[in-house]
């Protein structure tokens, strides 16, 4: 089991609902005489009960990503942003995040990005880096499965938890294939569309989660158009997570700061539970 995995399904036995958060890499912004960039408040984010964190590398054609999360992309390339200077600075998450009591990683890190950039950085490149800077596993939304042999490769070579996309089209076949390939949890898509702040999600995300369970053991995380603490819950009564990205880039571009961002990350955690049953 990669490590990623491991921190997931130690959480999981204990009952504790994952909370995900995404977050732009290299991206700083400044707020009376402060600036703060993507590690201060991936540090903040940690003392309000995360329990992984997805960073995003941005990418000049992000498909699957709205407004906030294209904004923030565009911000962060503007500003300098580059694969190296990011995949640096995720190598001081382990400093950031400490280990738990037991001294094994408590907090995960995944890197979402896309393939066309891997492609150009170079696949054998891209993961001897993340196996460096300690990153534990990827999303990578613009990879069909069909064409992921030579990544999955890659990954399961150098312990990389590669985590699949699933939608509610997805039919059943693959959704079994999406399971089995995924080496950390499979990422259940809420809704069609692109990421970003929704006022009421649908149903489609429980049904989604609910049809993995049903074929797969593997954790299973609710992500786009998750973006308040009520939604958050709501997915949580079938999937084992979620993921929240455009809710809180939009507070970090607006310029909050990472106390108050954190303060949004810890009413998410509050609603969700640390365990099974226990909510706000």
């Amino acid at each position: 089991m990669t490590r990623l995995g491991q921190i997931l399904e130690e959480k999981r036995t204990l009952g504790r609902k994952i909370l995900m958060i995404y977050i732009t890499g290299g991206l700083y912004v400044e707020r009376g005489g402060n600036r703060y960039g993507t590690l201060d408040y991936c540090a903040e984010f940690a003392s309000r009960g995360l329990d992984c964190i997805e960073i995003g590398i941005p990418f000049s054609d992000p498909v699957m990503d709205g407004p906030i999360i294209q904004r923030a992309s565009q911000l962060a390339l503007e500003q300098g942003a580059t694969v190296d200077a990011i995949l640096q600075d995720l190598g001081r998450l382990d400093e950031i995040f400490g280990t738990s009591s037991s001294g094994q990683d408590s907090i995960g890190t995944v890197v979402m990005t896309y393939y066309n950039l891997v492609h150009q950085y170079s696949p054998e490149r891209f993961a001897k880096r993340l196996v460096e800077t300690r990153v534990m596993g990827t999303v990578l939304p613009d990879l069909p499965l069909c064409e992921s042999a030579r990544w999955l490769e890659l990954a399961q070579q150098n312990e990389i938890a590669h985590n699949l996309l699933a939608a509610p089209t997805t039919p059943d076949e693959d959704l079994k294939e999406i399971c089995n390939k995924s080496s950390g949890f499979v990422y259940a898509v809420g809704i069609l569309g692109v990421t970003g702040m929704r006022d009421s999600i649908s149903e489609s995300g429980k049904v989604l989660a609910g049809r993995i369970k049903e074929i797969s053991n593997r954790c299973v995380l609710v992500g786009v158009g998750v973006s308040s603490p009520e939604q958050a819950q709501g997915q949580c009564t079938m999937a084992d997570g979620v993921i929240v990205g455009s809710a809180v880039m939009d507070r970090i571009l607006k310029g909050d700061s990472p106390n108050e961002v954190a303060r949004f990350v810890g009413e998410l955690r509050e609603a969700i539970g640390d365990e099974v049953g226990v909510s706000a």
